[in-house]
């Protein structure tokens, strides 16, 4: 839900923000810093007991930031928020990794990070689509709110199912 931005930017950089490629490379470019900034700090203390803690933080920054850019906000506050959005997503994806290969059996853990992949970049793939689809009836910045708000709805439905199990 969250990765659907990618499609959505050269939209948000031309409609939106009147600007060109140098619009959109300053959007991508707020989006690599978030998750350039993810990437070190998973690498300085990525300790795997901490990890499903940061995917759960990691699915807020996203969720927020998602809802946030419905917004339509200016150039200087949605660059912040798509940097949260670049942290949020590889915090995500690199903890997810990081507790499938600890967790998989050494036997199955190339099997199961290559099923990790395929069904993290496919869904990647049809979600693009789809949000490529809505956008086109709703408008990107209402698509991203929407994406949000099911990310957001995912959360909360995924606590109340572990609270349960607790």
């Amino acid at each position: 839900l969250a990765s659907n931005y990618s499609v959505l930017l050269p939209v948000l950089a031309k409609t939106l923000y009147l600007g060109d490629a140098r619009m959109l490379g300053w959007l991508w470019g707020a989006a690599g810093a978030g998750a350039f900034v993810a990437t070190i700090m998973l690498a300085l203390a990525g300790a795997l007991h901490r990890l499903r803690r940061v995917i759960f933080i990691a699915e807020l920054c996203c969720a927020l930031a998602l809802c946030l850019l419905a917004f339509q906000l200016p150039l200087p506050l949605a660059l912040l928020l798509l940097a949260l959005l670049g942290f949020g997503i590889t915090a995500n994806n690199v903890s997810t990794n990081m507790l499938l290969q600890g967790d998989a059996p050494a036997a199955l853990r190339g099997r199961v990070i290559a099923l990790y992949i395929a069904m993290r970049f496919g869904f990647e793939a049809v979600g693009g689509l789809l949000a490529g689809l809505l956008a086109s009836a709703l408008g990107a910045p209402l698509t991203l709110g929407i994406a949000g708000l099911l990310l957001l709805t995912f959360r909360a439905v995924e606590s109340h199912l572990n609270a349960k199990k607790e």
